[in-house]
């Protein structure tokens, strides 16, 4: 599977030399923040589920782009989403096996991070229909559905569906270790 990552030029020149890694969390600039270790962890767990879990003591996944704009290419490093390091960074893309990668869409992600029930509605009355449904439910009961909607973020398939939940145009990846011989091609950026 091809994916592409970000990572600071520090992390590559490891890569480089130790030959494979494992995420550290505490060179992992968004796990400073104390309201993404919960999601992460979610995530996490998700991960040890579908994919396994790994022989060390990793506990956070490398995340890397499968699907950025509705192409599965190298993501364009002038957007948005790639302007704000101070440090400088590479993009590496990786070919890894399928069987060690979880995909899930990265717009309905936010839903995870922002601890929000996550709702596929196809019409305005449904959505309201299902927001009646679920605001009757005991704060247990919406936890528990809550949650299990969550794991909608990982139907990725490229069908159309209705509404604005058509394709998945940005596919994240997550896998736990990143091997120097999985690295395909790097491009050196920073947009200090």
């Amino acid at each position: 599977m091809r994916l592409w990552t970000i990572q600071p030029v520090s992390l590559f020149k490891k890569l480089q030399k130790e030959k494979y890694l494992y995420c550290d969390p505490l060179q992992a600039e968004l796990l400073k923040e104390p309201s993404f270790c919960k999601s992460y962890d979610w995530m996490s767990q998700q991960m040890r589920l579908v994919i396994g879990t790994q022989t060390t003591n990793t506990t956070y996944p490398f995340w890397a782009w499968h699907i950025f704009d509705g192409k599965n290419c190298k993501p364009d490093l002038r957007c948005t989403e790639f302007r704000y390091y101070t440090t400088p960074q590479v993009c590496l893309e990786l070919e890894i096996p399928k069987t060690q990668v979880l995909l899930s869409d990265e717009e309905a992600w936010h839903c995870v991070l922002n601890d929000f029930y996550y709702s596929k509605p196809t019409s305005d009355i449904e959505f309201e229909i299902e927001n009646i449904l679920y605001n009757v439910l005991t704060p247990p009961e919406q936890k528990q559905l809550k949650y299990q909607s969550w794991k909608n973020i990982f139907n990725v398939c490229q069908q159309k569906q209705p509404l604005k939940h058509k394709n998945s145009q940005f596919i994240q990846a997550t896998f736990w270790q990143l091997r120097s011989e999985q690295v395909l091609d790097v491009r050196y950026f920073n947009n200090k």
